[in-house]
């Protein structure tokens, strides 16, 4: 029976944590697309695509850094309801450092247009500040509870579930 020792390396990395430093390309939505539509997908046009009743969808989950210190997750979803002449407003925020979590469901009166993106539905208002739709996005709750005023300019080509088209 022969015995082999094992031999255990340790190494010193400078630093006190590993990560990715990937910076996105200098591209926006528009200029380039990963996905199985190719790099000519139109975003606008597909924002305000649906006759009759479509499904009429939008949300942003985010990563935020508050000024107290403390990281956030937060959801802001903006769908049409159920209930005819309704839409339905999500805005959730949790703490990840407390482990506090505040969810709040608000059905409204109200319907999303496929004309143009700006939803209000008195809680949360999700829109778009540019003319094609998708370049510079917003969403602002003004729920008591999780009150944020989030802009989103995306940088990068598109990837779209993850890069399963």
């Amino acid at each position: 029976m022969y015995i082999v020792p094992s031999l255990l390396v340790i190494t010193t990395i400078s630093g006190s944590t590993l990560g990715f430093n990937r910076p996105p390309s200098n591209t926006n939505l528009l200029q380039e697309a990963y996905t199985i539509y190719g790099p000519n997908f139109n975003l606008t046009r597909s924002m305000t695509a649906g006759s009759g009743e479509p499904v009429q969808s939008y949300w942003y989950a985010s990563y935020l850094s508050g000024d107290n210190g403390h990281e956030y997750f937060s959801i802001a979803c903006i769908f049409k309801a159920a209930k005819p002449g309704s839409i339905n407003s999500l805005v959730s925020l949790l703490d990840i450092e407390t482990g506090e979590y505040y969810g709040q469901n608000h059905l409204v009166p109200g319907v999303i247009s496929n004309k143009t993106y700006d939803i209000d539905s008195g809680i949360l208002r999700q829109y778009a500040s540019t003319a094609d739709l998708v370049s510079v996005q917003h969403a602002e709750s003004s729920d008591p509870y999780a009150t944020f005023n989030l802009t989103f300019e995306p940088r990068g080509p598109n990837l779209y579930h993850g890069g399963s088209g």
